[in-house]
C-alpha cells in the first residue's frame, strides 16, 4: 500500500462503526426473521395446505391490533427520548435527573398503561368477532381445531399487546440495545417451544403456545431486569405532566391513521385471500408474505432502530447531522432488502428443483419479485417518515390514509378479477405510483 492511500474498510469495520442500538436491533430482527423462515419447513411438514391457510389467517386477524395501537408505539419512543435527554440511569440510584423531566416521563408511562389496558380489552372483543365471522360456515372447520386455538391465541395476544408499550418506553430511554437483546432471547425461546409443539402434533395450537411463551418472557424481563422503569408507574402524581390530548394526540392520530390503514396491505391480503379463494390459496399468499415481510423487516431495522437516536439529535438541534444519518440509514435499508431478495430468489429456485411438491404451497418466483419491488419502494418512505417524526412533525397522515384505502380496495378488487397475480401487482402499483412519489413531494417542504 503506497503512502497516502487509505485502505478500504472491511464489512466488519463498517459494522463496528454502527451504533450499538442498530447492531443489536439488527441482530434481533435477523433472529426474528430466521426463526420465521425456519418455521416454514415445519409448517409444510406438519400442517396440511388448508391448515397452513388457517395458520396465516389467524396471524392476519391478530394484526387487527393496529386498529387500536394507532401509532402509539412510535410516539411513546419519541416522547420518552425527548425526556430522557435530561435524565440518566445508574445501577446505584436508578433513574436520576431534573424532577420536571422525571415527572413528565412518569406521566407518559401512566398514560400508556391506561390507554393500552382499555385497548387490549377492545382488541380482544373485536378480533374474536372478526374471527368468528371469518370461520363461521367454513367447510371442514371444527371448533376444537380452529375456533378454540384462535380464541386462546387472541386472548394471549391481547396480553402481549398490553405489555409491549412498556418496552417502547424503555427503548426511548436509550435502552434500544438492551431491549433488542431481550427480544432476541425471547424469540429463540418462544419459537423453540412452538417448533416442539408443531413436531408433537399441536397443529394450530402451536400459535397459542408461541403467544404464551411471549407473555411469560416479557413479564419476567420487566419484573427482574427493568425495575427502575416499572417504578415510573408508581410515582405519585405532581409536577409537570405530559398530557395526552395536548402533547401526544396531535402526533398520534396522524401516525395512527397511517398504521390503521397499513393493515390493508400485507395483513389484510391473507384474510381477503381466505375470504375470496379459500384456505389453500390463503396459505400460499400467507407463506409468501411471511418471506417478503421478513426481508422488509430486516431492511426497516436500519431505520427504525435509530428512532431514539434521531429523537435525541432533533432535541439537541442537530438537524443537518440528523438529515445525513437518515439518508445513510435509508441507503443501508435498501441494500439489506436487495441482498435479502437475491438470496430468497436463489432459495426458491433451488427449493422448487429439489422439492417440487412445495410448488403448491408458495407463490411463484415471478410474483414474489413483483412484491420485492414494492417493498424496496417503501424504504425511502420509512426513512422520510422517521426524519419528520424525530422533529415531532407528522406530514404523511393523508398519504398513509389514502395508501391504505388504495391497498385494500385495489387489492380486494384485483384478487377477485385476477387472483394472486392481481393482488401482488396492486401492491407494487399503489406503492410505486402513489405512496412513494407523494411522500417525496411532501418531504420537500422545509421543517
Amino acid at each position: 500500500m503506497t503512502s497516502g492511500t487509505i485502505a478500504p474498510r472491511t464489512p466488519i469495520a463498517r459494522l463496528r462503526e454502527l451504533p450499538a442500538a442498530v447492531v443489536y436491533s439488527l441482530l434481533f430482527r435477523c433472529i426474528q426473521v430466521t426463526a420465521g423462515f425456519l418455521t416454514i419447513p415445519l409448517i409444510l411438514l406438519f400442517l396440511t395446505p388448508a391448515e397452513q391457510g388457517y395458520y396465516y389467517t389467524f396471524l392476519g386477524i391478530a394484526a387487527l391490533q393496529s386498529f387500536l395501537e394507532l401509532g402509539f408505539a412510535i410516539v411513546i419512543t419519541i416522547f420518552a427520548a425527548h425526556e430522557w435527554h435530561h435524565l440518566s440511569l445508574s445501577r446505584e440510584n436508578g433513574i436520576t435527573g431534573p424532577p420536571e423531566a422525571l415527572s413528565r416521563l412518569s406521566s407518559l408511562g401512566k398514560i400508556v398503561l391506561r390507554y393500552f389496558s382499555i385497548s387490549a380489552g377492545i382488541f380482544l372483543v373485536f378480533s374474536l368477532t372478526v374471527g368468528y365471522l371469518t370461520l363461521d360456515g367454513e367447510p371442514g372447520a371444527s371448533v376444537l381445531q380452529t375456533w378454540a386455538p384462535l380464541s386462546v391465541y387472541l386472548a394471549l395476544t391481547a396480553i402481549v399487546f398490553w405489555l409491549t408499550p412498556v418496552l417502547n418506553i424503555i427503548e426511548g430511554c436509550d435502552q434500544v440495545a438492551a431491549v433488542a437483546r431481550f427480544r432476541s432471547c425471547q424469540i429463540l425461546l418462544s419459537y423453540a417451544v412452538m417448533w416442539a409443539a408443531l413436531a408433537a402434533g399441536a397443529k394450530l395450537w402451536a400459535l397459542p403456545v408461541l403467544a404464551a411463551c411471549q407473555v411469560v418472557a416479557i413479564t419476567t424481563y420487566l419484573g427482574l431486569l427493568q425495575k427502575p422503569f416499572l417504578r415510573l408507574f408508581q410515582m405519585p402524581a405532581g409536577g409537570p405532566r405530559i398530557e395526552w390530548k395536548q402533547d401526544l394526540l396531535p402526533m398520534q392520530w396522524r401516525i395512527g391513521v397511517q398504521g390503521l390503514f397499513s393493515y390493508f396491505s400485507f395483513p389484510f391480503y391473507t384474510t381477503v385471500a381466505f375470504w375470496t379463494l379459500g384456505a389453500v390459496t390463503a396459505g400460499r399468499v400467507g407463506l409468501t408474505l411471511q418471506l417478503v415481510s421478513g426481508i422488509q423487516t430486516l431492511g426497516l431495522v436500519a431505520i427504525s432502530a435509530r428512532g431514539a437516536e434521531f429523537g435525541l439529535l432533533a432535541a439537541a438541534g442537530r438537524h443537518s447531522d440528523l438529515r445525513q444519518r437518515c439518508k445513510t440509514a435509508t441507503a443501508l435499508a435498501a441494500g439489506i432488502v436487495l441482498a435479502g431478495f437475491a438470496a430468497l430468489t436463489l432459495g426458491l429456485w433451488g427449493a422448487r428443483h429439489l422439492f417440487p411438491e412445495i410448488s403448491g404451497r408458495v407463490l411463484g418466483i415471478g410474483l414474489t419479485l413483483i412484491l420485492a419491488l414494492g417493498v424496496l419502494a417503501t424504504m425511502p418512505v420509512q426513512g422520510i417518515a422517521l426524519f419528520l417524526r424525530a422533529h415531532k412533525i407528522e406530514r404523511l397522515t393523508y398519504v398513509g390514509l389514502l395508501s391504505g384505502v388504495l391497498y385494500g380496495a385495489v387489492g380486494a378488487a384485483s384478487i377477485h378479477f385476477a387472483g394472486e397475480l392481481g393482488l401482488v401487482i396492486s401492491y407494487l402499483a399503489v406503492t410505486a405510483l402513489f405512496t412513494l412519489p407523494m411522500t417525496v413531494y411532501i418531504a420537500r417542504k422545509p421543517i
